[in-house]
């Protein structure tokens, strides 16, 4: 007689409960999770032994989350794609509060348990989300500083995170990487969607842009793009600026003119000069450094500040820095430098405007 052996594997489908999921994400121990429930009062033994249940699941898939293309290869779990990327999402999210402590920290060397629990406290975060949020970032950091293109594109490809979640990666990790300095005073009034705004519009004009690229292609050093370099050929080609500031000065405010008038025109005329040649100064100072620690500092103080002391309202501010960006993107006169006049405002303009209380 013929004898047929085979095996028969029952998978029990992995049950994530989200409420006990995202209080093992807070830091709370089970003890700490277990009230919080429905039913806790009527069936605490049972519910807290669910929490313990759920609580090893977790310990079982952190492992998968610190690599997160085995959670979508692995077959031995049977969470659905939906609730992997659901989970995975929420693994590497961030508290804000986190966010504005850890902006400008070095993610190149793992942070001491002291400082950990210096921003824990002043987050107001519980100490093991708060090292589970610097260890994603330092993770994430080291996975993608060597790699050249767009940072958001490579945290996607890397990590599988929603766009919106890499492009908050994208931004933390350039702060880091370009070693802005944020612990000044003058910038203690900006919040942390401020200072990522910023580094998300410097991120799109003046680092190494695919246009960027394209035009080095042909000659003898050409580079490749990525938002989380800065564009040395641009910032040395500001210092074309300072020969032509004069001229060029006098061309936009000519064009100003055009767009408004009466007392209108009379009153940001007298603007437009002194924020002009604030800009500019800005300007050639970068083409003179490779240190771009102090940029948000310099922001501030050659450019925002000075507005303040000339008793500008915020609807003037509005109208000159978009109207000098507007003048650039117009003028076809051919000053020497104009191309990088434009480039330059693109990403200037928008964080005078926001940074501008």
């Amino acid at each position: 007689t013929m004898e047929t052996v085979f095996e028969v594997w029952i998978d029990t489908p992995m049950d994530v409960n989200t409420d006990i999921f995202m209080h093992w994400l807070y830091g709370y121990t089970e003890h700490e999770s277990a009230p919080k429930l429905p039913d806790s009062k009527l069936y605490p033994a049972e519910v807290l032994q669910d929490v313990h249940d759920q609580y090893n699941l977790f310990a079982y898939l952190e492992k998968l989350l610190q690599s997160p293309a085995s959670l979508f290869q692995d077959v031995s779990n049977s969470l659905s794609p939906r609730s992997r990327k659901w989970i995975l999402n929420k693994y590497y999210d961030f508290d804000a509060a986190f966010v504005k402590e850890i902006l400008g920290k070095n993610l190149a060397n793992r942070m001491k348990k002291d400082n950990i629990e210096d921003v824990s406290a002043r987050c107001g975060v519980t100490l093991r989300s708060c090292r589970r949020q610097v260890e994603n970032l330092r993770r994430m950091f080291k996975a993608v500083e060597d790699n050249r293109g767009l940072l958001a594109a490579n945290i996607v490809s890397t990590f599988c995170l929603d766009d919106s979640l890499a492009q908050l990666y994208a931004r933390i990790i350039f702060i880091s990487y370009q070693r802005f300095t944020l612990d000044k005073r003058r910038l203690s009034a900006l919040t942390a969607d401020d200072i990522m705004f910023a580094a998300d519009q410097l991120m799109r004009h003046w680092t190494v842009t695919e246009a960027a690229a394209a035009a080095s292609s042909n000659t003898a050093h050409p580079v490749v793009a990525s938002d989380m370099e800065m564009d040395y050929v641009f910032l040395d080609e500001l210092a074309a600026l300072r020969p032509a500031a004069g001229e060029m000065l006098e061309s936009l405010r000519g064009l100003m003119r055009g767009r408004f008038s009466g007392q209108q025109q009379a009153r940001l005329d007298s603007f437009v000069r002194p924020t002009g040649k604030a800009v500019l100064q800005l300007a050639v100072g970068l083409s003179s450094t490779k240190n771009f620690s102090n940029l948000f500092v310099d922001i501030m103080e050659k450019v925002v500040m000075p507005c303040h002391e000339r008793s500008m309202s915020r609807d003037d501010v509005i109208a000159v820095f978009t109207g000098l960006q507007a003048c650039s993107e117009a003028d076809t006169a051919g000053h020497v430098g104009a191309p990088c006049m434009r480039r330059l405002l693109r990403a200037l303009t928008p964080i005078v405007i926001r940074w501008y209380r």
